[in-house]
């Protein structure tokens, strides 16, 4: 398709974003803008946001402004609560499950009140949904786990279930940003010649780089085929020891490596010990088939473009 045809078929194409100040949010607005794509996003604020125009709305009372899915052929959703934002009480737990579950009840509700043009969904969900798995490469079709995690990220992908639209949930891995998520404190200690092996270092990280997340996501809107559960991460995830020497190798050679016992990690984190000791060996097989070509699909390139 001539360039010129392709860039104007792109301009009819308006997309909605819950979540859009976020780390994936402002990279993908970014790269969106770049094709020629509109762009708007669900806020609690009307303030303009990365020069994008915002419109109201309130999960937590299932309110939004319908004027906001005027001429919206996409949405993209990326609401939710951090899950490292705080401390696993219970408050926060409840909170970090209705933040996602809110989100999707409050569009799925507009969408069913009203006259609409949205062609498809494309949600975010979580590697999380595996639980902690040492001993297998593990595709979309592989049984789910039975920690909070796990069943929080359950809870999310059925949130989606009653949407009549074309619906694409990307189960998304360790995205790798020097903007944000776990990158920033992990490297964090390296810079000051400590790199921290957390655990036995045996466990599997199935990484991104957010380029190629944004990349899915444009993926996604763009071919009206695409549907169903697709994992988001590299074609080779590493072990936690590798990745930290692979980091080190690239943002400070002479950084020594230092063993974390895992007793340690679960006496300053409780449960939460999960985010970083759990065992996910991901495959992308399923994206590849569907013709998606990974921008960075080894560690040692990816972490070299962020930092380099």
């Amino acid at each position: 398709m001539h360039l010129f045809a392709r860039k104007y078929m792109d301009q009819k194409n308006h997309i909605l974003i819950a979540g859009g100040s976020g780390l994936i949010g402002k990279r993908l607005t970014l790269l969106l803008k770049l094709e020629g794509y509109s762009v708007s996003y669900l806020s609690r604020s009307e303030d303009i946001k990365n020069g994008i125009k915002c419109f109201l709305w309130n999960p937590n009372e299932k309110s939004i402004d319908p004027a906001a899915f005027t001429g919206i052929t996409h949405i993209v959703n990326l609401a939710g609560e951090s899950i490292a934002g705080s401390h696993w009480t219970n408050v926060f737990k409840e909170k970090i499950i209705n933040s996602r579950l809110d989100a999707s009840a409050t569009l799925l509700k507009e969408l069913q009140s009203h006259t609409h043009n949205v062609k498809a969904i494309i949600g975010s969900s979580a590697i999380g949904i595996y639980g902690n798995r040492n001993e297998e490469k593990l595709t979309e079709e592989n049984k789910t786990g039975n920690d909070f995690l796990s069943e929080t990220v359950q809870k999310w992908e059925e949130s989606y279930e009653l949407f009549t639209i074309r619906k694409v949930i990307f189960r998304i891995g360790i995205v790798l940003s020097k903007n944000g998520g776990a990158l920033v404190p992990m490297s964090a200690p390296i810079k000051f010649g400590i790199a921290p092996i957390l655990g036995d270092g045996k466990q599997w990280m199935s990484w991104i780089h957010i380029d190629d997340v944004c990349r899915l996501i444009i993926h996604a809107i763009k071919n009206d085929e695409m549907h169903g559960v697709f994992n988001a991460v590299a074609p080779n995830p590493v072990t936690a020891r590798s990745f930290i020497l692979t980091l080190r190798s690239v943002i400070n050679k002479i950084s020594i490596p230092i063993s974390v016992p895992e007793f340690f990690l679960k006496l300053i984190m409780g449960e939460q010990k999960a985010i970083v000791l759990n065992s996910v060996n991901a495959s992308c097989e399923k994206l590849e088939k569907n013709g998606f070509i990974f921008t960075f699909s080894k560690l040692k390139n990816a972490l070299k473009n962020i930092y380099e």
